[in-house]
Order: structure tokens, then sequence, then C-alpha cells
């Protein structure tokens, strides 16, 4: 009833009604786009002047745990320049991330997503290729561009492939009609970095991921003319009105990762 006394007032078709649902027609997107920022404005409002405590802002974040590990220094960042702000993180693959986000249960999402649905704003972060991490033994260590018949000579540790590494690595072998020799889940691009360490088989993992810590006992070899690059990327739903604490903790993020 308050959507069609809205629409009478402006006498323009807010939503589209499809079946039960409701679907932002054009004059919609353009409306609420203008809006927007009224909000946010309100909110900064009435922050500034709260002295108590019910200015805390839920700011609720789904990410990746190696990208967890490896944006801790912006998440820090953004947890001391915003002391109203209730952060609370939850670590999951990437698709798991944006289930999260589409259903509701987070605002934000930080994973690897080369594409999203219309419903999502995407906000690029920065692009990872894929690297091969081996000990400096090996026989591929000396290698500047192995072929994947090469690599698939040797058991390979990598991600399972419902995640987007994982996925990704498994179609490029079936593509060149490749068979692995065998595979280890690592369950995330460290743990797959510590088990090449031992010596159980070659790491595939995210570029972000290699770990500078181990720059003489292992060998990191880029594999993104096999694999491509994806994007390391901010989700969030377009129909979520952001917070001024969420929108700075998308500014944050960006900038951290320039």
């Amino acid at each position: 009833m308050q959507i069609r006394s809205l629409e009478t007032e402006l006498g323009v078709t807010l939503f589209h009604r499809v079946g039960k649902r409701l679907v932002l027609a054009p004059q919609g997107e353009v409306f609420l786009a203008g809006i927007e920022a009224v909000f946010n404005s309100l909110d900064e409002a009435v922050q500034s002047v709260s002295t108590t405590r019910t200015d805390l802002v839920r700011v609720s974040i789904a990410i990746g745990s190696d990208l967890a590990r490896y944006f801790s220094g912006a998440i820090a960042e953004f947890v001391r320049a915003n002391p109203g702000a209730d952060l609370s993180m939850c670590v999951r693959n990437s698709p798991e991330v944006m289930a999260l986000v589409a259903n509701g249960t987070v605002d934000i999402g930080v994973g690897y997503f080369s594409t999203v649905s219309g419903e999502f704003d995407k906000h690029v972060l920065t692009k990872s290729g894929l690297s091969l991490v081996c000990s400096p033994d090996h026989p591929l260590a000396g290698r500047r561009n192995p072929a994947l018949d090469d690599i698939a000579k040797y058991r390979l540790i990598t991600l399972p492939p419902y995640t987007s590494l994982g996925g990704r690595v498994a179609r490029a072998f079936s593509r060149a009609g490749v068979e692995v020799s065998g595979t280890i889940e690592g369950g995330s691009c460290q743990t797959s970095q510590e088990l090449a360490e031992k010596g159980l088989g070659v790491a595939i993992i995210h570029t972000v991921c290699v770990d500078d810590r181990w720059p003489r006992s292992m060998r990191s070899l880029d594999l993104s003319h096999h694999f491509g690059s994806i994007d390391v990327a901010i989700i969030h739903r377009k129909s979520h009105r952001l917070a001024p604490a969420h929108s700075d903790f998308i500014r944050t993020m960006l900038r951290w990762s320039k």
C-alpha cells in the first residue's frame, strides 16, 4: 500500500509486479539512485549527534580464508577508523560468499568473482592469476612456461573443484585432454603451499596468495597463460542501502589494494 501510494504521488511506476515479487522498473532505479545519497546523509547526521551506543552500525562481511589474511591490514585499518562499526566476519569460499550476500545473511562479500549477476554491485580490488608453487629442487622449478602435460606428471595440490580456482584448473586440464596423475585438496592456498613445502606435490594457487616468507625454500611459476586471471572483488546487493560505515569499508579496501 505504501509503494502504491508513493507511485501515485510521483505519477510513475517504480516496480513491476512479477507474480509475488517486486522488480525495480527503470524509473524506480533512477529514483533509488537519487535518494540513496539523501539517506546516507541522514545516517551521518544522526550518528554525529548521538551520544549513546545506539549509533553502532552492524557491518557483516563474508571473505575467503586466504583473502582474509591478504586484506587483514585493510580490515584492521577500517576497525580503527570506525569505532562505531560493529564488525562481524565469516570465512567461506567464493561461491558461498556470493550466496550469503544474495540471501542477505551478510552485507558485503569479498572473493574471487569473474562475473556477477545484475543484482550485485561489484568493486574490483585487484586481479590475480594462478601460480605453481614447488620446492627449488623440483624438476619444474627451473621451467619458465611448463606445459600442462608436464605439470600433470606430478601430484597436484589445489582447491576443491567446486571453488572458482579448483574448477578453473580442472576445466583447463579437461579441455586440453590431459589426465592428472593425482590430486590433493589443500582446502586453502596457504595450506596448499605448506603441503607442497613438505614435498607432497606441486601446488596451484592464486598468485596473490604466494607466500613471500619462503623465498629460498619454495619457487613459484606464473601459470596465467594456462588458466587466465580472475577478479578479486567486493560485492553487495544493489537493493541493500549502504550505511556510511559500509561505504568506508569499501573505500578502505580499494585504497589498500592499490
